[in-house]
């Protein structure tokens, strides 16, 4: 595709030209000129000058100029370079030899193409890109050829060759190369492991492995004796001492003729008497070393392992030193965890074995020293026994001396008892232990206290009431030797803890409300605690300034209830003042009934503190509000004027609200509140402000809304709505309602063809003639605005569908094709066919119609063919704009059969002169069949109906007949039966068969 660089223009270019070197392809103006050459191979598009060419050849390739001319402004032109190219196909890799030695060969691989233009190529090793830099390699004749040099084993490759251009590439197949090298890196192994030593009596297998192309050939060696053997594998059964010595391996390839070889030493014998020696048992931790050394009687090729109580020795471990080959084991500065026991273990592949454990001596200690007493508590009451152990690790046990206090108290032995303890026995006691052996001493000391239980615990205060912001001090009384005491106030410990035992108070500087409450201190020491009884601390303030509980306005002639409080402790007294008169003596006052705006004034005295505080309040006294209307003028609220509506009141309004339909008002960029909201305008007004209005007027002490105003807005008429049909057919009564949104409501006026045919919103007229088409106008008109609107509604009537019916064009007769015609009196747009009141084609998901072959084509339903499964009510529907015309309702009925003839009746029977015997004859069949009956001794019918009585009277075989025949269908069917009568005197079996044969041999009765 050759794009231009227009965007597409609404009309196409003058004329458009476009040429492959000096040849003209296409110009186009209001014709198109065409190179035979590129007939069909073209596609111009002459809004954008763009040029689509197919069925690129080679020789397409080269320079493209096209030249625009568009019906207005400047000639323009452009020039491209086009350039095809042949895909690349079948790409190949072919060597220039195959047969090729390590070292000393090098190969040529030519990539070949069957088709393609302007290749270049790719040369890969595996996944890797092969480049003129390559190590080992060449790459000649236009990338086209690949030497590998003196190839080697890692030279095999894949090789593959990729081929490609702008438009396509191919890959070729990967070659793989098969130098032969070798015989080289040779391995000896004994059942499969690069071991030497092997156990006396087992079996061995020696195998030999070289690497080589192709695979080498073996021959083995023992002791420098050639062996008959051959191959990569010696099989030896229960080895014995004699099997012990030299063994080589000649590996030789018969391509490249090298030879290679390898020895391995294989010693056949068992690791025995596996012995330790130390250097001493008794040792002192930290002080001494051990050396061990183990040894065997017989064993070679041997390797050592140490355990010390089951745990591997190695030389990561602190103070190891392995050496000898690991034979011998040191130990430095022993500690008392290298107690042992010792093992020496001996391996040397095929056997193993190891030695007696050793257990040393090491004296440590005394280390780790503890003191318990018992019971354990943090202090102990007077009068408890009490138990001290001194513990420590060492070897030998160590001696224990007992201190109290530093002073010596001539006990030893590792446990004292204290017992009936006095509060002088407090102090440190302290064990001394000593180590003999490793001369070392060591000690431990804990604190013992003993004391007197708490028994009295109280909190007091000096001092009268107290007074807000004072300092209030509280004493913790306690007897007993005390070593804290926490401070509780109504339940919650209190922040701080006072553990001064010179100092036991809490001093609350300067007391507030927040101080009140109850409050207990609770006292510790080692052996007990106690908590006080609750203390009550009753701060005294206030009082502060009252506050005054009761309306701020009140209605003439009404009293009203003050209430005065004040936050104190105690409570406050009250006292009520007017014009400087006392009035009361309580918190509550009644005024009487009030005439004009009062001040009142409340004074609270704390007969503890001395205080007193005051407060007033201002009465308003208002008249209640009354005769509250909404005023305006209804005539004048016209549409897109200004309106006005007021709200009167009688006596002082402070505040106007309006509400509308019951909800309040708020007001918009068409509606204003001026007058302190006494007047609500509408400017300009509009059929949303329809509604009812009410105003509430309200002061402090009352409020009333007005009665409902109702607001209708005048308006119109809009333009009016018609509703009725767009077409009728002849004959038809039609019906048109005009409609307009108008305040009062309109009355309205009915023109056809400009001449007044109706006064009324509905306007009925026909029955309808074809010269009645055209349009009908309908004006609105308000009597009040004055103003009028029209709308116009077109009529169009066409000739009425007369009849449809329905006529069949032969009978229906079962697979024969049949036809059902539509005939319409009067024009019609289509037709439609329905079975069982449903669209024929919308009948898809029934079972019924999935079986039905039919076609609908001009007016007729044609059946190909007609089938049983097609019996239905049909109905044709003529359409046209108006509505649908449905024929009568049809009932097919295809007519079929006879089918499944059959006769019921006995096949045998036996002879008597007065019995009569009934065949019975059936078959499907539309209409009804005809019957007749037949028998073989006569080719007369022997009856009528599907019924036949015959009379059995004598032995006889005889084969009845009957004949079924359709009048509509035109066809017969017929069906036999055959009766044997028999009686008692029948000579035999074959006497009856014989008769039988007789019947079947007559000929049946056919069509």
């Amino acid at each position: 595709m050759f794009r231009t660089n227009q965007s597409p223009t609404q009309s196409e270019f003058f004329s458009v030209a476009w040429k492959f070197k000096m040849d003209n392809i296409i110009t186009s103006t209001t014709t198109d000129i065409i190179n035979p050459e590129y007939s069909f191979r073209i596609n111009l598009n002459k809004k954008t000058g763009s040029l689509e060419l197919l069925n690129l050849t080679l020789d397409d390739s080269g320079p493209y100029t096209v030249f625009l001319i568009p019906l207005l402004g400047l000639h323009l032109n452009g020039d491209c370079n086009l350039q095809v190219y042949e895909p690349v196909s079948s790409v190949t890799v072919t060597p220039n030899t195959t047969e090729l030695l390590e070292f000393s060969s090098s190969v040529s691989m030519s990539c070949n193409v069957s088709t393609g233009t302007s290749l270049s190529y790719l040369w890969m090793n595996g996944s890797s890109e092969i480049t003129v830099s390559s190590v080992g390699v060449q790459i000649s004749d236009g990338n086209t050829t690949l030497t590998v040099l003196n190839v080697t084993r890692y030279d095999r490759g894949p090789y593959q060759c990729r081929v490609f251009n702008p438009v396509s590439s191919e890959t070729s197949d990967p070659l793989t190369l098969h130098p032969s090298y070798g015989p080289d890196h040779m391995e000896l192994r004994g059942n499969g492991q690069n071991i030497s030593d092997f156990i006396l009596g087992s079996d061995l297998n020696v195998s030999c492995s070289a690497q080589s192309n192709p695979s080498a050939q073996f021959q083995w060696a023992f002791q420098g004796d050639v062996l008959t053997t051959t191959g990569p594998d010696l099989k030896l059964y229960s080895v014995s001492k004699k099997h012990s010595g030299m063994y080589s391996c000649l590996a030789y390839n018969n391509v490249t003729q090298m030879y290679s070889n390898i020895t391995k030493s294989i010693n056949i014998e068992l690791i025995s008497n596996v012995t330790v020696r130390v250097s001493a048992i008794h040792l002192v931790e930290f002080n001494d070393s051990a050396v061990f050394t183990c040894s065997v009687s017989r064993g070679s090729s041997l390797s050592y392992v140490w355990t010390n109580n089951g745990s591997v020795v190695t030389n990561a471990d602190n103070g190891v030193l392995l050496s000898g080959e690991g034979a011998v084991l040191t130990i430095a500065n022993v500690t008392r965890n290298d107690r042992g026991p010792f093992m020496c273990q001996v391996f040397n592949g095929v056997s193993n074995g190891s030695s007696a454990h050793i257990l040393l001596n090491i004296s440590y200690g005394p280390s780790n020293p503890k003191m318990i007493t018992s019971p354990m508590m943090v202090g102990y009451k007077t009068g408890s026994n009490i138990t001290l152990s001194c513990l420590a690790e060492s070897n030998p046990p160590a001696t224990v001396q007992w201190f109290f206090n530093e002073m010596d108290l001539s006990l030893f032995g590792p446990e004292i008892q204290l017992k009936h303890t006095k509060e002088n026995q407090t102090g440190f006691y302290k064990c001394v232990l000593y180590n003999a052996v490793t001369s070392r001493y060591n000690s431990v000391q804990t604190m013992v206290r003993i004391m007197d239980p708490i028994s009295h615990v109280a909190v007091s205060r000096a001092g009268g009431p107290v007074i807000l912001g004072q300092s209030v001090t509280l004493s913790c009384d306690v007897n007993e030797t005390v070593e804290s005491i926490l401070w509780w106030k109504n339940g919650t410990m209190m922040a701080h803890n006072i553990t001064s035992l010179s100092n036991k108070s809490l001093t609350l500087d300067p007391v507030s409300q927040l101080d009140a409450g109850e409050y207990k201190c609770q006292a510790f020491n080692s052996v007990s605690n106690m908590t006080s009884s609750p203390y009550r601390l009753i701060v005294n303030y206030g009082p502060e300034t009252p506050v005054i509980q009761g309306p701020s306005a009140a209605l003439a002639g009404q009293p009203v209830t003050l209430k005065c409080s004040a936050l104190s402790e105690p409570p406050s007294q009250y006292s009520w003042y007017f014009n400087s008169s006392l009035v009361a003596n309580s918190s509550e006052y009644d005024t009487k009934p009030l005439t004009m705006d009062t001040k009142y004034i409340c004074m609270a005295f704390n007969n503890i503190t001395g205080r007193n505080t005051t407060a007033y309040t201002m009465l308003i006294v208002y008249d209640p509000i009354t005769n509250v209307q909404v005023n305006g003028h209804s005539n004048s609220a016209v549409k897109g004027l200004s309106f006005t509506l007021t709200c009167n009141a009688t006596g002082v309004v402070e505040h106007v609200s309006w509400i509308k339909n019951g909800e309040m008002l708020y007001t918009d960029n068409t509606t204003s509140l001026s007058m302190h909201n006494h007047t609500l305008t509408f400017n300009p007004l509009n059929e949303k402000d329809n509604g009812y209005y009410q105003c509430t007027a309200a002061n402090a002490v009352s409020n009333m809304t007005s009665p409902i105003y109702g607001l209708h807005v005048i308006f119109g008429p809009y333009t009016p709505i018609i509703a009725g049909p767009l077409e009728a057919e002849t004959g038809d009564n039609v019906v048109f309602n005009c409609s307009a949104s108008s305040y009062p409501p309109s009355y309205y006026h009915w023109y056809y063809k400009e001449t007044l045919v109706g006064n009324n919103s509905m306007f009925e007229t026909g029955p309808l003639s074809l010269n009645m088409s055209g349009e009908y106008t309908c004006m609105a008109i308000n009597n009040v605005t004055g103003e009028n609107r029209t709308s116009l509604t077109t009529l169009g009537v066409i000739k009425r569908i007369e009849r449809v019916m329905i006529k069949e064009d032969s009978l229906p007769i079962q697979s024969h094709n049949f036809t059902l015609s539509c005939e319409v009196a009067g024009p019609y747009d289509s037709i439609y066919w329905t079975k069982n009141r449903i669209p024929l084609g919308a009948l898809n998901s029934s079972t019924n119609e999935s079986h039905m072959s039919y076609r609908m084509k001009n007016n007729s339903l044609h059946f190909s063919p007609v089938m049983t499964y097609d019996d239905g009510v049909y109905q044709c529907v003529a359409k046209n704009v108006v509505r649908e015309h449905s024929s009568p309702e049809h009932e097919l009925l295809v007519n079929y059969g006879p089918w499944n003839v059959s006769i019921e009746g006995p096949e045998e029977v036996q002879a008597d002169p007065n019995a009569k015997v009934q065949f019975t004859c059936s078959a499907k069949s539309r209409p009804t069949s005809q019957y007749q009956w037949f028998n073989n001794s006569s080719p007369t019918a022997m009856g009528d109906g599907s019924q036949l009585t015959i009379s059995v009277k004598t032995p006889s075989v005889v084969n009845y007949t009957c004949k079924v025949y359709n009048n509509v269908t035109k066809i017969s069917m017929s069906k036999n039966k055959t009766l044997t009568t028999s009686d008692h005197s029948l000579a035999s079996p074959g006497a009856l068969l014989f008769m039988i044969l007789a019947a079947l041999s007559v000929p049946m009765l056919g069509n």
